[in-house]
């Protein structure tokens, strides 16, 4: 389990008194060694440090309830041009409707170091400051710090007051830079309880709790209280290493999550927020915005499909025929969402919408042309995934069709256009979904039935100084779909990729097959010219030329989080080299072959008198490799990585 541990935090007496630091009140006092530090002790190679970052949460009387007041205080080090990235800061806040969170930049400076102290003090001019609108209900603000070079410490301290009491901040401890100390501290009042779990890490250094006593007492109603406040301390902690076949960082990254779980009123009632799953599918059930606008999409479904279209079909050809409608007479706005904002009605008039609204519609077409069909609850990778123990709406970003046919179960969207009728989008594909059926409540797995395959061949010839390759790669299922949604109408970025790998292509060459055909391989061909590499008249060739991986994408000795590869995949590349007259083969690279119940790679070579025949294939048979496996995955990587970039030795006769 990612969660180590998990606490109400109520109004208690059994505290133990403590005092800290004021973060807040030592703006701008930077001491000596903070000034005159170059590298981090226990990461040299880091291009910045986080010096501190302090945190608090409390709750703030306002217009007969509470408002949320989160203050934040962050002190960084950059320590050369690469650091200089971190002077750019971005504050996410919610809004929904008219209402959203206040973000107030408190103070913001740059301090420029010279002679072994601060020569220069830059603040942050308020008018440089902006706000960019990230999904439905999330908007971000940002700014850039002034003034910065390596060496300079930048600070600055933000509030941001919130009216929606779900939203307590939960609180990051580590960055992709070391951080020196990060705490967070939250002053609890007696209304709410709230469920905290921390992730990464199965202890706090610095973990406290006491009655404010020194405080005077508040009152709300007839009700006097004093703060509880909770203080959670980290230091020296690592960078997060965000490597390659990870869905998520929030995922892994060591930090606390809040969850409101219920509400005490002043008259002595509660009102339960947290629920039972059962319970959050009856009202995702009474929900306008979903149970009841699959019944509404139910009924304008059939009024739109033709009816003559779906006699003699078998259950997969409706299938099939229901999800290819929805595709092509509706777009998506690129917003994942599990609620709808607009009617059945309203989607068929605009021909857009999010993902809950043409996704639940797609549930009730379904229906009408006499499917089984139930709408599925989701994650989307870098949404973060489910805890299954703790039944939250707000866990869900999205939702998918649950489909029955033939006794077999089934997913499908309508969102992605390039995406198989009987699969889901690549971003969907996380851990487990929520099958939303009063009578059949069920978790079903996210992940891939099927080993999605690349194969590529290539026929490389060498004459005087010139060496050509024509490549052919041909995708299928999850492999294909990667391919649609990055080239597919761009053959420039396509050609930008092949380039990155150290070809030479000329566009005339590069021709794309089964460019929209979601039922069919891509499959694309081009022709590679560069001049081969020649070291004491000897040709050295590698057979499948950089289409393989070139260096392990695994550099950690150790990983603490799992490889998320999204899909088992299978990969196979053959490559064939003709002799060129007047050379004869000096060295092969040895036959290998490498078969467990994780993975399997089989090398292979065969000569006759004028070609070389090289072939390589590889498949990682699970979707998902666990921590304690990492180490099986690496050693794969290498054997991979050696075996694709062996080079074949060609001698003058």
């Amino acid at each position: 389990m990612k969660y180590f541990f998990l606490f109400l935090l109520l109004f208690s007496g059994s505290l133990i008194q403590t005092n800290a630091q004021n973060y807040f009140e030592n703006f701008g006092k930077i001491g000596l060694d903070q000034i005159e530090m170059k590298t981090c002790f226990f990461d040299p190679q880091a291009d910045a440090i986080i010096l501190s970052d302090v945190a608090k949460s409390s709750f703030i009387q306002a217009d007969g309830g509470f408002n949320l007041l989160f203050e934040r205080i962050t002190r960084i080090k950059i320590l050369n041009e690469a650091g200089k990235r971190y002077a750019e800061v971005s504050i996410p806040f919610y809004q929904e409707g008219s209402i959203q969170e206040k973000v107030t930049i408190n103070k913001a400076c740059t301090y420029t170091i010279a002679g072994g102290g601060i020569s220069k003090i830059s603040p942050l001019d308020p008018k440089s400051c902006y706000v960019e609108k990230t999904t439905e209900n999330w908007r971000t603000m940002k700014f850039a710090m002034p003034d910065v070079q390596p060496g300079s410490i930048i600070e600055y301290t933000y509030s941001i007051q919130s009216q929606y009491l779900f939203n307590l901040h939960d609180w990051e401890f580590q960055w992709d830079i070391p951080v020196l100390y990060s705490a967070y501290e939250v002053r609890m009042i007696p209304f709410y309880e709230y469920t905290w779990m921390l992730q990464g890490r199965k202890s706090i250094d610095d973990y406290k709790t006491y009655v404010d006593t020194e405080a005077l007492a508040q009152q709300f109603g007839s009700i006097k209280y004093n703060d509880v406040v909770y203080k959670f301390g980290l230091k020296n902690i690592p960078a997060f290493s965000d490597e390659q076949f990870i869905p998520s960082k929030a995922d892994n990254i060591i930090k606390i999550d809040f969850q409101l779980a219920s509400v005490n009123r002043p008259d002595g009632s509660k009102i339960k927020i947290m629920t039972t799953w059962p319970e959050l599918v009856s009202d995702y059930l009474k929900s306008t915005n979903f149970g009841k606008y699959v019944k509404k999409s139910e009924k304008s479904a059939a009024e739109i499909l033709d009816p003559d279209s779906l006699i003699g079909k078998t259950a997969l050809q409706k299938f099939d025929f229901v999800v290819s409608f929805a595709k092509d007479n509706f777009k998506w706005n690129n917003e994942n969402s599990q609620f709808t904002n607009k009617s059945p009605s309203e989607l068929q008039k605009d021909k857009i919408g999010n993902s809950a609204e043409i996704n639940l519609w797609l549930v009730g077409a379904l229906r009408a042309a006499g499917l089984s069909s139930d709408p599925l609850v989701l994650s989307t990778r870098k949404h973060g995934k489910i805890l299954m123990d703790y039944p939250f709406s707000s866990d869900f970003n999205t939702v998918v069709a649950y489909v029955i046919i033939d006794g077999k179960p089934v997913l499908a969207d309508a969102t992605d256009p390039f995406c198989p009728n009987n699969r889901i989008p690549i971003q969907y594909m996380n851990d487990k979904g929520l099958v939303v059926n009063k009578d059949n409540m069920a978790w079903v797995s996210l992940q891939s039935p099927t080993i999605s395959t690349l194969n590529t061949s290539i026929k490389i010839q060498v004459t005087g100084s010139s060496q050509q390759a024509q490549l052919i790669s041909t995708a299928s299922d999850y492999e294909a779909l990667w391919y649609r949604n990055n080239y597919a109408n761009n053959r420039k970025d396509l050609l930008n990729s092949l380039s990155k790998k150290t070809y030479q292509v000329e566009d005339s060459s590069l021709i794309i097959k089964n460019e929209f055909d979601r039922k069919k391989p891509f499959i694309f061909t081009c022709t590679i010219e560069n001049k081969p590499e020649v070291i004491n008249d000897k040709i050295y060739i590698k057979p499948f030329l950089n289409e393989s991986y070139t260096e392990n994408p695994l550099k950690q000795k150790v990983r603490t989080y799992p490889v998320d590869l999204t899909y088992p995949v299978k990969r196979t590349y053959f490559s064939e080299i003709v002799i060129p007259e007047g050379y004869t083969v000096q060295f092969l690279p040895e036959k290998s072959t490498f078969t467990d119940e994780l993975f399997n790679l089989e090398y292979n070579v065969v000569q006759n008198e004028s070609k070389i025949g090289v072939s390589l294939s590889y498949s990682f048979n699970r979707p998902v490799y666990q921590t304690e496996e990492y180490a099986r995955v690496k050693a794969m990587f290498d054997r991979i990585v050696k075996k694709g970039n062996e080079k074949i030795v060609l001698a003058p006769k």
